[in-house]
């Protein structure tokens, strides 16, 4: 089975941004020394300067690279790049995360991590155990809105187990965990042993 096609697009917003540049850009490297603006939008603009990631086949903002907010480390260099750049865009919260917008991107991915899945397809980002971990963001509509777009398909990634040892897929999620996204709406399950549907 095989989640990435060619074509495919993908949005660039993860918690681990490395592994989202490397699911959906495959095996693009940029070459040379790390560079000190090492966040997911440093290396899109690299790929798309470089001619490796060109949105030429999306139904919605054809040409152009789409996010809704970003925290340089270099601002002076981010501003100066995507200053009157055709080829990106950054729009409102409203527009980037609305599920309208995302059903009509054809071919759209969105890989993102998650905490934990139970059995039943249950995915938990936010709260584990009565722990907060993070926001959920936009992680219900991406992985649930992009899997009903035309080919989309949402893909919930994940190591199988913790730092700690403890398995990330478990019989039943834990009392106080949230169900960010629930078995009906799970898509694709990943991690680096495999995938399932």
């Amino acid at each position: 089975m095989t989640i990435m096609r060619d074509r495919d697009v993908g949005p660039t917003r993860n918690r681990f941004p490395a592994l989202r540049l490397c699911c959906c850009y495959g095996e693009c490297r940029i070459q040379g020394p790390r560079h000190p603006h090492g966040n997911a939008q440093f290396r899109l603009i690299k790929l798309i300067e470089s001619g490796q990631v060109t949105n030429k086949y999306k139904s919605l903002d054809n040409g152009r690279s789409v996010w809704t907010f970003a925290f340089p480390v270099d601002v002076e260099w981010y501003y100066n790049t995507i200053h009157r750049n055709q080829s990106m865009a950054v729009y409102d919260i409203n527009y980037t995360n609305n599920f309208d917008i995302l059903r009509r991107i054809d071919n759209m991915i969105a890989i993102d991590n998650c905490v934990a899945v139970d059995l039943l397809g249950q995915q938990s980002t936010g709260f584990y155990e009565k722990r907060p971990i993070s926001s959920s963001g936009g992680y219900f509509q991406f992985v649930t809105f992009c899997a009903q777009s035309k080919g989309g398909r949402g893909v919930a990634s994940m190591t199988a187990r913790s730092k700690h040892g403890t398995s990330r897929i478990v019989p039943f999620l834990p009392e106080g965990s949230s169900v960010d996204v629930p078995a009906q709406l799970s898509n694709y399950i990943c991690t680096e042993y495999a995938s399932s549907t």
